[in-house]
């Protein structure tokens, strides 16, 4: 009788393990991470020649997944191409939309 409420109580866990994302980490894929991206900051240190932001923003390939469903090369071109938009575009996650 203990085996049996045991093994029910693991199943229980696993199922809820599961259930909340574990098992794309278990299957290889990579759990998508929510962000924020400081544009202001971006942008003016692009503007004022920062050395290792020029070098991020054209050597670093870092997907951003935008709301417009748009993937960006990385989030210093996600902040160029967003800035001048009159609708708000949100950083969605890393990685391909």
């Amino acid at each position: 009788m203990a085996f049996l409420l045991l093994s029910n109580k693991v199943f229980l866990g696993l199922f809820i393990v599961a259930l909340s994302g574990f098992s794309d980490v278990l299957r290889g894929n990579k759990p998508k991470r929510k962000m924020e991206i400081k544009c202001d900051w971006v942008l003016s240190a692009v503007k004022l020649g920062i050395e290792r932001v020029k070098i991020y923003c054209i050597h670093t390939v870092q997907l951003v997944c935008g709301s417009d469903k748009k993937t960006y090369k990385n989030q210093c071109t996600f902040c160029q191409e967003t800035e001048h938009l009159h609708y708000g575009v949100e950083p969605v996650h890393f990685g391909e939309c």
